[in-house]
């Protein structure tokens, strides 16, 4: 059976995704491309970004006139939206055969073999059954490693803790596995979870497994993501400066610069504390990038509220920043406050916040122009005949002439940047 995937949201979906289509690869399925037509249409599903939820609806009511076209064709909705809504989604969508949670997805292609219809499966496990074979990855180059999953923050504007349950940590040697088996050319490894440094395992801290990992595999560059800000202590820092592959760039988001919204969404920070964790940052890792996520129109965030939080991107100097307008949640605590900013005004502020992103991006990019640095060649980009690539910082460069060494960490000297690109040479060894 022909089988194709489609997978909307955060990193840890794509991740989710690489397991799925192993785990079909394994029963027998064949991965088809978008111009094929396949047998079954799998969705792994998000329900905490916003546009990726409403892309996901859009796609799903397109399906139904699919379904009237080839009747035979199955359907199945895997992951955070399936574990929201449950069995309501067969009301919504009766074409749908299959609705399966967060913490089952190894029991797609079973599902599917076993042909169980309008059966609906979103229990929480707490033992998290993340086989560790060779899975089948999207990108050769590049590997997402979730050693947690889950969340104990209760955010009160997020609903992962809901979708994806509480925090549950991965033991050292299923990760250890799991990389070890990666492919020859991977190159890159992001270690994955919803908030990745309060991984604890058997009193194994995050901040001695990444010490751990990086130096068993020095071979590879080494990410991390998502850190939340309560949580990055000054020994990650100093593993993070003292492995020169652990690469220097951090996604910390701040979601608003304002004590009063920072205590209302339930952050466990202020400003301050935000400050000195970026103070330590930058005083063991000078060349360290900061990226971050923000929300705009908060229940209850006055004019002043939002200002702090737009003038804190130039004050941290954010290479990139998330940003979106607060969405109500069904089930979280926000959804139920009072004093709901209006839409016309979320938007507005978005909007604003999106400019002065782009206004600082453009900034820090132009300060990269004549420096050397190391990128990871990825694959052709669309600007003429020229590669892409992402260095330490996670910043997108562009390079002429270089389609030989795709796959390759190349250095390069940044030559010119033109709004969010940058562009350089490759420096001959």
């Amino acid at each position: 059976m022909k089988f194709l995937l489609e997978t909307y949201g955060c990193q840890m979906n794509r991740a989710d995704a690489d397991r799925i289509r192993t785990d079909l690869s394994n029963s027998g399925f064949t991965e088809i491309e978008k111009n094929e037509i396949p047998d079954i249409i799998i969705l792994l599903s998000c329900s905490v970004r916003q546009h990726a939820v409403e892309r996901l609806h859009g796609r799903l009511w397109s399906l139904a006139n699919i379904k009237r076209i080839k009747p035979e064709l199955k359907f199945v909705l895997v992951g955070c939206l399936a574990q929201e809504k449950k069995s309501d989604l067969f009301d919504k969508y009766p074409f749908l055969n299959l609705v399966i949670g967060t913490d089952q997805i190894n029991l797609v292609a079973d599902l599917i073999i076993r042909n169980y219809n309008g059966l609906y499966t979103v229990q929480h496990n707490e033992n998290i059954p993340l086989n560790s074979f060779k899975l089948t990855r999207s990108d050769p180059f590049k590997a997402d490693i979730p050693i947690m999953r889950g969340c104990n923050n209760f955010c009160t504007y997020c609903i992962v803790p809901y979708v994806r349950g509480r925090e549950r940590s991965r033991c050292k040697e299923e990760i250890i596995k799991e990389i070890d088996n990666l492919p020859e050319t991977t190159k890159e490894i992001l270690l994955l979870g919803q908030n990745v440094n309060s991984y604890i395992f058997d009193n194994l801290s995050f901040s001695e497994l990444l010490d751990l990992i990086s130096k068993k595999y020095n071979n590879l560059r080494i990410r991390f993501l998502t850190s939340h800000p309560k949580d990055l202590d000054l020994k990650t820092i100093e593993v993070m400066a003292s492995n020169d592959n652990i690469c220097k760039h951090i996604h910390l988001p701040i979601q608003s610069a304002s004590d009063r919204i920072l205590e209302l969404m339930n952050r466990k920070y202020t400003f301050s504390e935000f400050d000195k964790k970026v103070e330590q940052l930058k005083k063991f890792i000078p060349s360290i990038s900061l990226s971050t996520d923000i929300i705009a129109g908060f229940p209850s965030e006055t004019e002043e509220d939002f200002l702090k939080s737009l003038n804190s991107i130039s004050h941290f100097g954010f290479c990139s920043a998330f940003t979106y307008k607060y969405s109500p949640r069904n089930g979280t605590k926000a959804s139920e406050f009072i004093n709901q900013i209006p839409e016309e005004i979320r938007k507005e502020r978005l909007k604003r916040l999106i400019q002065e992103v782009e206004k600082e991006v453009i900034l820090q990019t132009q300060k990269q122009i004549g420096k050397k640095s190391k990128v990871l060649l990825e694959g052709k980009s669309h600007y003429g005949n020229t590669c892409m690539g992402r260095d330490e910082a996670n910043r997108v460069i562009h390079i002429k002439n270089v389609e030989n060494l795709i796959g390759e960490v190349i250095e390069v000297k940044i030559t010119s940047s033109s709004g969010w690109n940058l562009y350089g040479d490759l420096i001959p060894e």
